[in-house]
C-alpha cells in the first residue's frame, strides 16, 4: 500500500509545545503506513535532525511577510510532492495562507489548536478574529489541544479535542538517570533544582522566573535554576541574571533532546505564563513525578496529577518562592505520578491512534466524496 503523506504547518525556530508534540507524533504513529513532512521559515528548525532520522522531509520557504512568494513557495511543495492530508498548528489564525493553499489545491484540512491568545501583539489578536469563521469553514477536521485553545480558536463550533500525550515510559522516574544529570553538570547531589522548559518569549514570563529564583535562592544558597529552550528574549534574561549577581547558579542549556532525564534532576518545575493551551511541558514534569507550580493563566485542564500547585500571576515573587519552599518539605513517591498521566489520557499512545485513523479516513474509497461537502 502506497505510503499516506502528511504535511505538516509548521517548524519554528524555537523549541516549543507543537515541535514536541509532532515529534512524539511521529514516533508513534505508524511510519511504514504514514509519511510526515514539515514546513519551515527557518534555516535552522528545532528538532530537525531528529524528525529527519525518523523519515522526515523538511522543506523551508519563504518567510511569510512575503505574502505572496510565501504562498507561492507553499503551492509548489504541495503540488510536487502529491499528499493526501495537510495538518495545520496554530497558536492563532492570524496567517491563514496554508489553509488557502490546500484549498487551492484541493487537499482535506486539520486545523490543530495549541494555545490560548496569539504569540505576537494586537495586530496578529484583530487577524485572528477577522480569519476566524473562513478558517474553520475552510478545515475538514478541528483539533484543539484544550477546552480554552478550541474556544479561542474556534468559539462555539465543534472541535475535538486531541491530547498533548506524550511517551509516557520515557518520563518515567529513575534515580540513577537523575544522579548521572546532576554529575555530568557538577550540581550537587543534595542541590535543590528547579527548572523550566520553554521558548524565551513574553508569554512564559521568564523575567518573573529569575526573580522567584532570585528569592529562592535567598533561602537555599545550594539552589540551581535550568533554564531549557531558546528566543528572543534568552539575552535579556541572561542579562537580569547577572544584574542580580545569580548568574553562577543560572544554567541556560538551549534545546535540548534529554529533557525527560533533566526533569527527572529537578525539584520543581516552574510556570509562570501569562497564557497557555496545555503546554506538554508541564505534562511532562508531572509524568516524572516533579513538584510543578503553575501560574492561574494556564488552563486548569494542565492539572493532571497530585503534584500540581497553582498561584497567581498577581503573586510577588517571594510569596511564590515561599510556596515552591514549603512544597520542598512535603515528600513524595515520583513514580505514582507517570500512572495517573496515563489513566487522564495523556499517553501519545492514544493520541497518535486517533490522529492516525483521522489520516486514513481520508484516502479510503469509502470516504471520497468528503470533498463534495466541503465544495471540493
Amino acid at each position: 500500500m502506497k505510503k499516506i503523506r502528511i504535511l505538516h504547518f509548521e517548524l519554528d525556530h524555537n523549541l516549543g509545545g507543537i515541535e514536541m508534540f509532532l515529534l512524539n507524533l511521529y514516533k508513534e504513529i505508524d511510519r511504514n503506513l504514514i509519511q510526515f513532512d514539515f514546513i519551515t521559515q527557518s534555516d535552522t528548525p528545532a528538532l530537525e535532525n531528529d524528525l529527519k532520522d525518523l523519515g522526515a522531509n523538511i522543506f523551508k520557504v519563504s518567510n511569510s511577510n512575503n505574502v505572496l512568494k510565501y504562498r507561492n513557495d507553499i503551492l509548489k511543495i504541495i503540488s510536487l510532492k502529491e499528499y493526501d492530508l495537510i495538518h495545520i498548528h496554530k497558536n492563532s489564525l492570524a496567517n491563514i495562507i496554508p489553509l488557502l493553499c490546500a484549498k487551492k489545491r484541493n487537499l482535506p484540512v486539520i486545523l490543530h489548536s495549541h494555545n490560548t491568545r496569539p504569540s505576537t501583539g494586537k495586530i496578529s489578536y484583530l487577524l485572528h478574529i477577522i480569519n476566524k469563521n473562513k478558517a474553520y469553514k475552510l478545515a475538514n477536521e478541528h483539533f484543539a489541544c484544550s477546552n480554552e485553545a478550541g474556544k479561542w480558536m474556534y468559539g462555539n463550533l465543534h472541535y475535538d479535542i486531541i491530547r498533548n500525550g506524550i511517551l509516557t515510559d520515557n518520563f518515567r522516574f529513575n534515580s540513577q538517570k537523575r544522579k548521572k544529570i546532576r554529575l555530568s553538570m557538577e550540581l550537587p547531589e543534595d542541590a535543590f533544582i528547579v527548572g523550566n522548559v520553554g521558548r524565551f518569549t513574553k508569554q512564559k514570563n521568564h523575567e518573573k522566573l529569575i526573580d522567584i529564583f532570585n528569592d529562592i535562592l535567598k533561602t537555599n544558597e545550594n539552589s540551581y535554576l535550568l533554564l531549557i529552550g531558546t528566543g528572543e528574549n534568552k539575552d535579556f534574561i541572561k542579562k537580569k541574571a547577572i544584574k542580580l549577581g545569580i548568574i553562577n547558579n543560572v544554567k541556560f542549556l538551549g534545546n535540548r533532546n534529554d529533557i525527560p532525564d533533566l526533569l527527572m534532576a529537578m525539584d520543581a518545575f516552574v510556570m509562570p505564563s501569562l497564557y497557555e493551551g496545555l503546554p506538554i511541558s508541564a505534562v511532562e514534569a508531572q509524568a516524572t513525578g516533579l513538584k510543578t507550580y503553575l501560574s492561574d493563566k494556564i488552563s486548569q485542564e494542565t492539572e493532571l496529577s497530585s503534584v500540581v500547585n497553582w498561584f497567581s500571576i498577581e503573586w510577588d515573587a517571594c510569596s511564590i518562592a515561599k510556596l515552591i519552599l514549603e512544597g520542598t518539605k512535603i515528600s513524595n513517591n515520583r513514580t505514582l505520578s507517570n500512572d495517573e498521566i496515563i489513566k487522564a489520557g495523556f499517553s501519545m499512545e492514544l493520541s497518535a491512534k486517533f490522529i492516525q485513523e483521522t489520516y486514513i479516513k481520508y484516502v479510503t474509497s469509502e470516504s471520497n466524496d468528503f470533498r463534495k461537502g466541503f465544495g471540493l
